[in-house]
């Protein structure tokens, strides 16, 4: 009887490890998920002689879709934008562009689904997504926890839908470059991103993975901008607040 029940344990721990091994993976699920509202006003303050702008100089943009399947990771070859800084070298604005046709997945049927079909990304009648931000606060709450030093709020346009969006990203300056990364994810549908998938990819969830890498260097080096301000204190207010 011992004998039976060392058998049906060991059965059981077997099958327990192979559901754990074979389980989908849907990392977006446990990532901070991005706030997406109605689109704000548009910066109207002018960038000073005081501030730095900082273009990016390489941007790593990947996306991970999941379906029935598991994980499908994606992402884009074109992408660009820049960092603005105050004075004090604290982040003030946020821009970026991404060429939609510039994107990219191990298989080329996925990736010809992805910028053709309906319901996708559609190029060739949404070549670009913008992103222009309207606001970059000190991170608190999940996002602190998680390692991110600020939270950045802006609008996103992507298949010619324009809305605001909020996510975490951590950023660090010294005097030589600016990093930026990020991990969140956002639920397709809220950009009208409503394939479905059929046969071929069975059961797509709505929430995307984003996986954010930027660098920067600087080219200008003042004393106020001598040392790390990973996360300066002055940034927790809006750069522009949204019209009533």
């Amino acid at each position: 009887m011992k004998r039976v029940l060392i058998l049906v344990a060991v059965v059981v721990a077997v099958i327990l490890v192979a559901l754990y091994l074979l389980r989908d993976p849907y990392r977006a699920s446990e990532a901070i998920q991005a706030r997406v509202g109605e689109s704000e006003a548009a910066e109207t303050g002018e960038i000073s002689e005081s501030d730095e702008r900082v273009p990016f100089e390489t941007v790593e943009l990947m996306f991970t879709g999941s379906s029935a399947l598991g994980e499908q990771p994606g992402f884009f070859e074109d992408a660009s934008g820049e960092l603005v800084l105050g004075d004090d070298g604290a982040p003030r604005r946020l821009k970026g562009t991404v060429r939609m046709d510039s994107v990219l997945t191990n298989a080329d049927s996925l990736t010809a689904k992805l910028k053709n079909e309906p319901g996708m990304f559609e190029v060739a009648k949404y070549p670009t997504a913008e992103f222009v931000s309207t606001a970059i606060r000190t991170a608190s709450g999940e996002a602190a926890g998680k390692g991110a030093t600020h939270e950045v709020q802006g609008n996103l346009t992507l298949r010619g839908v324009t809305k605001s969006i909020a996510f975490p990203v951590t950023i660090e300056i010294t005097p030589a470059k600016v990093l930026l990364s990020g991990e969140f994810s956002v639920n397709r549908q809220e950009f009208g991103i409503s394939y479905d998938g059929g046969a071929a990819f069975p059961e797509i969830r709505d929430l995307v993975l984003i996986n954010l890498d930027v660098e920067a260097a600087r080219t200008r080096r003042g004393d106020a901008q001598s040392g790390p301000t990973s996360n300066p204190s002055n940034q927790d207010e809006p750069t522009t607040r949204p019209a009533d």
